[in-house]
């Protein structure tokens, strides 16, 4: 369970933006299970570098998907080798 507290006029899709606003990123890994992720993913859509991961069943606009979060873990523990 989690509680997230926010200010009403900035969220994640927001906040990521203004790190990509005028940077280059060699590559940008998103991976999330909730409704608010789902911005971050739209938003990094154009960029061929970014990598956009939806865990769980629910609709999403990422590339990708993991079933679990264990598979999320496999795949993060798979890239650091």
């Amino acid at each position: 369970m989690v509680v997230e507290v926010m200010h009403s006029k900035i969220g994640k899709g927001i906040a990521v933006g203004k790190l990509l606003n005028g940077r280059h990123y060699d590559f940008i890994l998103s991976a999330g299970d909730d409704v608010t992720d789902e911005e971050i993913f739209d938003l990094l859509k154009p960029f061929d570098n970014a990598v956009t991961i939806k865990v769980g069943k629910a609709a999403s606009c990422a590339r990708y998907r993991f079933s679990s979060v264990g598979d999320t873990v496999s795949f993060l523990n798979k890239l650091k080798k």
